[in-house]
């Protein structure tokens, strides 16, 4: 049973502030995520060896391939960030040991 004061906490925790109405709404709204989530946990997900296609069990890959040569596009796209330092973005923290 999900109560207002974990949906207040969740958005607190994702630094959001929510009306009373949308407290109330996602509320429902992740009770029936919960919901959903208890029905894929109860699924049967042994696999039968003896029904599995080679199509289930391969992967299709392919071999990384560099298309530019490294940095070309370096300096041109930090020029472009707000804030920088070296050749690297700099962004506001969002997340600390507190939280």
């Amino acid at each position: 049973m999900i109560t207002n004061e974990t949906v207040t906490h969740l958005a607190s925790l994702a630094h959001i502030s929510i009306t009373n109405e949308e407290t109330d709404s996602l509320k429902n709204d992740l009770e029936k995520i919960l919901a959903y989530v208890e029905d894929i946990n109860s699924v049967d997900t042994e696999i039968n060896q003896g029904g599995v296609s080679q199509a289930a069990g391969s992967n299709v890959v392919r071999e990384d391939e560099i298309t530019n040569d490294a940095g070309v596009y370096t300096e041109k796209l930090v020029a472009l960030a707000p804030q920088k330092e070296g050749d690297y973005f700099t962004v506001k923290k969002i997340l600390s040991h507190n939280d």
